[in-house]
């Protein structure tokens, strides 16, 4: 698990990158239980990432631990460990 500076350092300039716990709005939104993401420490949201791919491009080759998954609006988000 990375902390929040040396994540977002990792990623393209202007990411929001959001703890899990910040994102309860979210999980009510989309009836999830955030009980359930436990294991995931941060989010990324595609409606406020710049350039998505670049985005996941980053993630994989800093080696980051995330998986992709979409909400009620069929928009992708990222959970990150």
């Amino acid at each position: 698990n990375m902390n929040y500076k040396t994540l977002i350092n990792k990623l393209p300039k202007q990411t929001e990158l959001h703890y899990i716990n910040d994102c309860t709005q979210f999980f009510k939104e989309n009836k999830l239980d955030i009980n359930d993401y436990k294991k995931w420490n941060y989010m990324l949201f595609q409606y406020t990432t710049d350039d998505f791919h670049n985005t996941i491009n980053s993630l994989d080759n800093n080696n980051i631990d995330y998986t992709i998954k979409t909400d009620y609006l069929d928009l992708y988000y990222i959970l990150i460990k």
